[in-house]
């Protein structure tokens, strides 16, 4: 193979694995090109109809006679072919937009079907070494790869895919399904009435996941005082460590680095 036949094979590989990204890249060069030539074309309009109006004005003072005034018939027949290189550019665009987006849904059912695949094959390999080795060693050998899991950084983005996860909540003993979106939503909630009422319940963070709430729940939180004193700042910051939930199942834990107490409202004055 030559180098030449090398070069068009890796051009092609590139293009064919980002065909996604490079039709949206053309598609946004090819809007703002758009943007520009029904710019120029509205000039160009603009011009024409400037310069009809001029000859009749011309003919008016020679001859006395008055035309009729210039209809939008008349400017789209004298106009129209000003704005052909928009139209075809904006077409031209939409179909990199509509064939990017057909791309996209394609690899998120080929991840989702690899997904799939692999969460089968998981749970076949899980369900042989508990037929071999019995039911005990699978849940520990699993307890075992969530431990070492949890020793690891874990990043937020990873697990952000609009798929629910387990949240274990220590204060009321309990399991939350939810997501990291909203666990985001109902943290910036939380420090929101930090910043406005100077104090927040464990409730409002029940509220902002969109749980059912507990009675002690109204009783312990977080003070703006508090947190500047040992934090620094005025703001709850949080994080997601991997807790086990004893069956080789896994869950998350909101770390909100300083635990909610009691009496946190009689630290705001009113």
């Amino acid at each position: 193979m030559s180098d030449k036949e090398k070069i068009a094979r890796g051009i092609f590989h590139f293009c064919k694995e980002h065909a996604g990204g490079i039709l949206t890249l053309v598609a946004s060069v090819g809007l703002i090109v758009t943007a520009v030539e029904v710019g120029v074309a509205t000039t160009k309009a603009q011009a024409v109809v400037e310069e009809k109006k001029k000859e009749r004005e011309t003919w008016k003072e020679s001859s006395g006679i008055d035309q009729p005034p210039i209809t939008k018939e008349d400017i789209v027949k004298e106009c129209w072919k000003f704005y052909i290189p928009a139209a075809a550019t904006g077409i031209a665009s939409i179909s990199c937009i509509v064939a990017a987006n057909v791309i996209t849904a394609r690899q998120q059912k080929s991840l989702a079907a690899a997904y799939a695949l692999v969460e089968t094959g998981y749970k076949k390999y899980r369900g042989k070494i508990a037929e071999k080795f019995g039911k005990d060693v699978d849940i520990q050998t699993a307890n075992e790869v969530i431990v070492e899991q949890s020793e690891d950084s874990l990043d937020f983005d990873d697990l952000d895919n609009g798929e629910k996860i387990v949240v274990y909540d220590p204060y009321s003993e309990r399991y939350l399904e939810t997501t990291i979106a909203k666990i985001r939503r109902a943290m910036y909630m939380l420090n929101r009435n930090l910043s406005i009422n100077g104090c927040a319940s464990l409730n409002d963070l029940y509220t902002g996941l969109g749980v059912s709430l507990t009675e002690d729940g109204d009783l312990i939180g977080w003070s703006i005082d508090t947190l500047c004193e040992w934090m620094g700042e005025c703001w709850l910051d949080y994080e997601l460590d991997v807790c086990n939930m004893g069956n080789g199942e896994k869950a998350y834990v909101i770390d909100t680095l300083i635990a909610p107490s009691a009496g946190f409202s009689d630290e705001v004055p009113f």
